[in-house]
């Protein structure tokens, strides 16, 4: 097999596997776009993901152990 075949074959592999994984999600959540605990998650996840992020962005900006922190953990 020359070099350009092998790199080629590479290629078309890579570009298959790459593509199969970004589609499997839309063809498994098909069934589950009616059901009402993915419609409660779309609804509370971001909060919940912002609430994360707010929370670990003030822990690392005050620190740990502080009173502010701790008052601002108990208030999330």
């Amino acid at each position: 097999m020359s070099e350009t075949t092998y790199l080629l074959a590479v290629m078309v592999i890579g570009f298959g596997i790459t593509f199969a994984l970004r589609a499997v999600p839309f063809v498994i959540l098909q069934p589950l776009r009616d059901s009402p605990l993915v419609a409660q998650m779309s609804r509370w996840m971001p909060v919940g993901i912002l609430a994360i992020l707010a929370v670990s962005t003030l822990r690392s900006s005050i620190g740990a152990g502080t009173a502010t922190f701790v008052l601002l953990v108990n208030l999330a």
